[in-house]
């Protein structure tokens, strides 16, 4: 039951009821993630998404001179990779553990499964992920504001 406790803090499962959220853990797994470690890389299919429990991870975008750079830094019941499930694209940026991390893993084939078995659930979480992709493009649309405005090259 701990990790409902971290699912009912997540953006994307807001407004969903006790035994919505006990849906939603059923198909969940914890995974944990060492120092450095590669959790999602980027240009690969993604077929997952991930909450952090705890520890923190940074989100790693390759430069045009082929290293990468951080675009973000994400921590406790942040959550990640969720986009490359519903466009089907790959993933758009690696994603490192900053430190041992403790992750929630949610498969895409599964979520669909009791999406698609509760409508109610369905809609609220699309309606969520909506909202959390908008609070991340205008904060992306900040960053490059700020980036163009110092010369850096994006």
């Amino acid at each position: 039951m701990e990790n409902v406790r971290v699912l009912r803090k997540i953006n994307i499962f807001k407004g969903l009821k006790g035994l919505e959220l006990v849906q939603i853990n059923r198909i969940a797994r914890t995974r944990d993630f060492s120092s450095g470690e590669r959790i999602i890389e980027e240009g690969c299919p993604g077929d997952c998404f991930y909450i952090i429990k705890f520890g923190e991870v940074r989100v790693m975008k390759r430069t045009k001179k082929g290293g990468e750079e951080v675009i973000a830094v994400l921590g406790p019941f942040d959550h990640f990779g969720e986009m490359s499930l519903f466009d089907k694209s790959p993933r758009s940026a690696s994603i490192v553990a900053s430190e041992n991390c403790e992750l929630i893993e949610i498969e895409g084939k599964e979520l669909e499964k009791v999406m698609a078995q509760n409508p109610s659930l369905s809609e609220k979480i699309y309606r969520n992920i909506i909202n959390s992709l908008c609070i991340r493009l205008r904060a992306a649309n900040e960053h490059m504001v700020r980036a163009l405005g110092t010369g850096i090259d994006l």
